[in-house]
Formats: structure tokens, C-alpha cells, sequence
């Protein structure tokens, strides 16, 4: 929520929503039963995003 929050504070809103969305995905509150390999594949495609992301942030503050 709070990397949305920053995004769309930044004006970069495509990333906003993609965080949004991610948050609601997430969330404790509502079961989203997707099943145990496209959990484990949508666990992995956004661990990788975060790197990524992690990363390329890192490198322009330097």
C-alpha cells in the first residue's frame, strides 16, 4: 500500500495501480483462491518485479 501510495504521489500512476492492485490481491481480509501453482507463480513474478524495481531504484540514487 505504501509503495502505491508513493508512486501515485510521484505522479508515476501505472506503477500506482499496479501496487494497488497487488495490495488488494495480498490482503488478509477476502480469500482469493487461485490455486496452488498460479499462487506460486504470481509469488514469483513479484518477488522478481520487487528486485528489480529494488534495484533500479538503488542505482539512480547513486
Amino acid at each position: 500500500v505504501y509503495l502505491s501510495y508513493d508512486y501515485f504521489k510521484n505522479k508515476r500512476d501505472g506503477l500506482g495501480f499496479l501496487f494497488a492492485g497487488l495490495a488488494l490481491l495480498f490482503q488478509p481480509f477476502f480469500k482469493v483462491t487461485l490455486g496452488r501453482v498460479l499462487w506460486n507463480i504470481i509469488d514469483l513474478v513479484v518477488a522478481v518485479a520487487l528486485i528489480f524495481l529494488l534495484i533500479r531504484t538503488f542505482k539512480k540514487k547513486l
